[in-house]
């Protein structure tokens, strides 16, 4: 931990909040989900604009899936439908239906309306508690308190069916949990740093970034690979190009001085194609796993739970107890789904 330095504030990432956006929430007029949920929209709305998401009337939208804002705000799906609910109650989001059932976003600008709006977070004393909002407030608790536990046992128990279709629930431990998933957050916290103080290139940051929380790249590998860069000056194109096709290092025979390259500029251009081509395939990578998840959450719950078991069995088998709950989530259930929707498709 140290003070920020000048030459930090051009490499930290940082969340934009509109000043309006911040007024009404010191006032209490808008909920903390809501407010946290339309800073990370507004975050990708300059991305969009760059990727061409643009309408006919010039108006930039957004693609955000349930399952990109469960994992982004840590919460239940049903905390994400009443974040959704309270933005759209406060007209500051549009949602819309695009192609392939995917779900499309329209952010508005906050237009002075909501004066005799209060939060549902905030209770000030001047305001009188009848009898009638206190039983609302109380069933509205026990609600949200219901989705909190459903939410819990639906991440965090292993399901396995039987010949009679019964379900049972082996409920891993308190402890197990708390263990296994608080290390995974460090270790992830771990990498961040690391790639923040070791590459100043933004870009490849967040492309690493999206290698580790899909494939659970280890930081071993990580300072492995840009540990070789460094020494045979090599770019950051190469950094992303050696850990996305997992690369087996081998030394070079000759150690390069600062500014010398082996092959000139096109180290330079190497690393700019490997970035863009990246940058593509993560959305790519994205859409599909969007469009993945709308295919799932039509499915039968059978069927949907019988999906959830079986990643999690792969899962378990492929990277081990400490972090099968969170690759199945992550990524062996979308394995499944490319097979089960080509079936479907009778590809």
């Amino acid at each position: 931990m140290r003070a920020i330095k000048k030459e930090d504030l051009d490499n930290i990432n940082y969340y934009q909040v509109p000043k309006w956006l911040m007024d009404i929430f010191i006032a209490g007029k808008i909920s903390q989900g809501a407010f946290k949920t339309y800073i990370l929209m507004y975050d990708r709305l300059r991305l969009s604009s760059k990727k061409g998401w643009i309408d006919k009337t010039g108006e930039v939208y957004i693609r955000y899936s349930y399952d990109e804002m469960q994992k982004d705000l840590d919460c239940s799906r049903q905390t994400v439908s009443n974040n959704l609910k309270d933005l759209e109650k406060l007209k500051l989001i549009d949602k819309k239906k695009g192609f392939n059932s995917s779900s499309i976003f329209y952010l508005n600008i906050y237009d002075g309306s909501l004066e005799n709006f209060t939060s549902k977070d905030v209770l000030t004393s001047k305001e009188t508690l009848t009898t009638d909002s206190l039983e609302s407030l109380t069933a509205s608790s026990l609600e949200d308190l219901d989705a909190s536990k459903n939410n819990f046992s639906k991440n965090n128990s292993i399901r396995t069916t039987t010949k009679q279709d019964n379900i049972n629930y082996i409920e891993l431990t308190s402890n197990e949990i708390e263990n296994s998933s608080s290390s995974l957050n460090l270790k992830i916290k771990e990498i961040k740093t690391y790639l923040h103080e070791e590459i100043k290139d933004i870009t490849t940051c967040k492309n690493i970034m999206f290698l580790v929380e899909n494939r659970y790249l280890p930081l071993e590998k990580i300072k492995e690979v840009v540990n070789h860069a460094n020494k045979y000056q090599k770019g950051s194109g190469f950094i992303y190009k050696a850990l996305e096709q997992n690369w087996t290092l081998a030394k070079e025979d000759k150690v390069l001085k600062p500014g010398e390259t082996v092959r000139g500029s096109k180290v330079n251009r190497e690393a700019i194609e490997s970035n863009i081509l990246a940058e593509k395939e993560k959305e790519v990578a994205l859409e599909l796993r969007e469009n993945l998840n709308d295919f799932f959450y039509k499915l039968p719950e059978k069927e949907r739970i019988d999906i959830e078991n079986k990643a999690y069995e792969i899962a378990l088998e492929q990277y081990g107890h400490a972090t099968a709950k969170v690759m199945a989530r992550t990524k062996t259930k979308y394995e499944i789904l490319k097979r089960y929707h080509s079936v479907e498709r009778g590809a």
